[in-house]
Parts: C-alpha cells; structure tokens; sequence
C-alpha cells in the first residue's frame, strides 16, 4: 500500500490527498517506490501458489486460508485505488447521474471540476460502458458519500468486499458439491476421483482462489472494481441453478448483465440448463426467459436512457495492450501480410483479429454452455470471454474465478498461472515507462511462474519414473 501511493500516479492526474493526507505521493523517490510495489506482487503470488497447492493436497485447512485472505486484505482497505484509476472514473459517473447529466452520451469532461482530474486521460471524454443497474448503484453512492471522493471510495470497497466475501461462501459450497459429484462419477479421471479425504482440500483450495487471490485483493478490493460484483453473481447464479431455485437463478443472471455486459453469457447458463431439464421450448424455459428479460427490462428503468450503455460497449477497446490475445493475433496478421501484396495497418490487423477471436469465442461459448451442466463449463465460459474482448485488464479473469474451484487439479493450476501472470500486466506507470522497469517486471514474473511451473514439472517427473520402476519392476 505505502509502495504504491510512494508511486504517484501518472502525469496529468491529480489524485484526492484521502483522510488525513495518507493518499498524497511521494514528493521524490517514485521510482523506487514503484520497485517496492513489483517486488510485493511478486512475494504475494508466490505465496498464494504455495498457500492453494497446500490447500489443495490437504496440508492446510480452510481456516488457515481464511486467515491468510483476511490478513492480506486488511492492509489495502484504508489504501487508495490501487493499480487503477477506475474507480475515479465511475464516481464521475455516478456524479453525473446525480446532477442531470447522461454518462452514456458523454464523459466525465462535463463535469470538471477536482474529481476529473483523478480519472484516467483516456477515459475523460468517454461514454460509460456499464450496465444501468452499474450506474445507478454509483449514483447512490456518490450520493451517500456527501461530495466527499474518499468517503464515497470507501463506499465502493465496502460493496466489492461484500461481494468477494460473499463469492467466497458461494465457491466454497460448490467446491464441495463438484467434489461430491466427481466421487460418485464412474468415468471421472484420478485427478478429479476422491483422493480419500473428503472435500476438505477442495474447499480450501476453492477459498484460496477466491479470496486470497492477489487479482482479488489488489484488484479486486484495493482496485475497487465492479467487477467484484459479477465475480459474485456468477456463483449465486450457478448455486441457485444446481438447486433448481430457477426465480432467483434467473435474477441473479438478469442482475449480472445489467451490471455488465458480461452477465449475457450467465443468461445464456440460466437458459441452457432449463432447457436441458425441462425441454428447449417448454413453457418452464419459456417462463425463466420471460423473467429474465422482464428483470433487465425493469433494472434498465432505473435510469434515465437506461438501454444507452449498448452503444457504448466499444468504450474499453479504444486502448490495447500487448498482452492481449487480440493485439498479439492483430500483430501476427500485421506481420504475415507485410509477406503479400494486401499489407493492413496494424490498426486494421487489430481490428480483424478482433472480430476473429470474439467469433471464436462465441462458438466455444455456445459449446461449452451447451454441455452436460456442470459448474465448470460457466466458469470457464466467462474466462474465454474475458480473453476474447477487445481489451483485457488484469481483474476480467475473475468474472468466473468463484467457479474454478469446481474444476480438477490441473484446470486449478492452470487458472493460478494465468491469474499470476496478470498480477504484472498492471504495475504503476513509472516502472512501465522504463526499459529497465520493463526488465524488472519481466524478471518477476518469471520468478512468479517458476512458483507455479517447478513443483508441476517436479510431479509429472516423479510420477513417470514411478511408472518406469514398476515396468522394470
């Protein structure tokens, strides 16, 4: 927390001094203290790839992990936003709502005033990509916070702590369900099978994933995003679904796309499952359809121009990174065309390349939701559109982070390298500006995933010299 405030925030923004001046950055030193901040991503990844692979193998139980997360989570509460500047973006928002302006037609630049200065330059003259129900949630708060930025960000932790506190309880009671479920599967493989202790480990290694992941308290809490909120709907929505309480599986769905547009894919879940118990053109999946479009309908009223978000979805993809799925295919389109006459600017390679993977995503989507119902299919659904967008940020892999505590040991590992790789995608923009930050953040990642990669390779070296014994045996 001190490492990051020390950071400063990038040129042109001018951030709030917070309760007694404890958000003010450093006068010198930055640099340094942006260090401090990428050395502390590193040393808390490692630690949560040790803490979720003994969770998981039995050798620390879920109040261990429990303790962890509320140990780690506690420092990043009286903090700043960390990480991100998006939460200055949505109180403007709010703020607009409230004094009569329409954030769907344009950006925080209306406003003026102390609270655009803390918003990002790329997003000030931007419309809000964000769900009614998003909107009106930040116009209540900017409300109840009484004018004061740092009351209504504390506001703002306070929902997305509730949020992850509650995804936490959700993911660990389906954790517990999959593993019932893969116990009494005859054709479950000897990962997923019962390992003979119970659904201890499971439980905890799905708390471990939930809470005291790092895109969860650096980004999640300390980044007080919205984002906590779908990370939540989505497990109360498979819950529900699972138990047929259809009505609040429904809602929850509704809920979820009105917040953002994401929430599309747990309708699509929601409608799936009816369709495969009851029949596709039955009146019960007729009837959850029919709740579910009536929810957004009324949720879209809360607002003034309440559908306007839907031509302001293309928002997030005005910025790129080099670490997006789309901008690495959109350079390799760019490059294999400078071979042939048609040579696309990269502009226009992006944008193809844009098109292709969210094409792709769908289909697999569609296939995915389309399987035998299992928490995991949902899960995985919303981390294939999380890097199919446009755009991705770091926090997006937590959309279906709450559920991947439903799939086997390898699926688990393969969502803690991903969510420790992008631990480093977003670093403060001293460190970013320079070859050898760039250097640095580069090293520590490979020190992250060496946590994550050694142990793995080490098993799978073990495990195939014990076959080789056994046939020379």
């Amino acid at each position: 927390m001190v490492g990051h405030v020390g950071a400063g925030p990038p040129d042109s923004v001018v951030l709030p001094k917070g309760p007694a001046d404890l958000w003010t950055p450093a006068v010198s030193g930055r640099v340094w203290f942006a260090v401090l901040v990428a050395v502390s991503v590193c040393v808390l990844a490692v630690t949560f790839v040790v803490l979720h692979r003994r969770a998981g193998t039995g050798r620390i139980g879920i109040r261990t992990v429990g303790t962890a997360a509320v140990m780690w989570t506690l420092p990043v509460l009286p903090a700043p936003p960390l990480l991100s500047l998006d939460a200055y973006s949505y109180l403007a928002q709010g703020t607009m709502l409230l004094t009569g302006l329409d954030p769907y037609e344009s950006g925080p630049d209306r406003l003026g005033g102390p609270l655009l200065a803390a918003v990002a330059p790329v997003w000030r003259a931007t419309p809000a990509p964000y769900g009614p129900l998003s909107l009106g949630l930040l116009r209540m708060i900017v409300d109840w916070g009484g004018g004061s930025v740092a009351v209504s960000v504390f506001l703002l932790r306070a929902v997305a702590l509730v949020a992850v506190a509650g995804s936490a309880l959700l993911a660990v009671q389906l954790a517990t369900q999959a593993h019932a479920a893969r116990t009494l599967d005859a054709d479950a493989d000897a990962d997923a099978a019962s390992d003979g202790r119970g659904a201890g480990p499971a439980r905890a290694a799905a708390l471990a994933l939930v809470a005291a992941n790092p895109l969860v308290v650096l980004h999640l809490v300390g980044g007080v995003h919205l984002d906590a909120l779908l990370t939540a709907l989505a497990a109360l929505t498979v819950f529900a679904a699972g138990h047929r309480v259809w009505i609040v599986a429904g809602l929850a769905a509704a809920i979820a796309f009105t917040v953002k547009a994401t929430g599309a894919v747990l309708i699509a879940y929601v409608l799936s499952v009816r369709a495969r118990t009851d029949g596709v053109f039955s009146r019960r999946t007729t009837g959850t359809g029919f709740l579910m479009t009536g929810a957004v309908v009324v949720l879209s009223a809360l607002i003034p121009n309440g559908w306007g978000w839907l031509g302001a979805m293309d928002t997030p993809g005005l910025i790129r990174h080099p670490y997006d799925p789309a901008t690495v295919v959109g350079w390799l389109l760019h490059w294999a065309g400078a071979l042939t006459p048609w040579t696309p600017d990269l502009a226009r390679s992006v944008a193809i390349a844009r098109v292709m993977l969210l094409a792709g995503g769908a289909v697999l989507v569609v296939r995915l939701l389309w399987l035998p119902r299992r928490p995991a299919r949902a899960g995985t659904a919303l981390q294939v559109t999380a890097l199919v967008a446009p755009t991705v940020h770091a926090w997006y892999l937590t959309w279906g982070l709450s559920l991947a505590g439903t799939t086997g040991r390898w699926a688990q590992q393969a969502t803690v390298a991903v969510c420790v790789a992008l631990c480093f995608t977003a670093m403060p923009e001293t460190l970013s500006r320079r070859p050898a930050g760039i250097a640095l953040t580069v090293a520590l990642l490979v020190v992250a995933l060496a946590a994550v990669a050694l142990p793995v390779l080490r098993a799978g070296w073990t495990g195939w010299t014990d076959r080789v014994a056994r046939m020379t045996a």
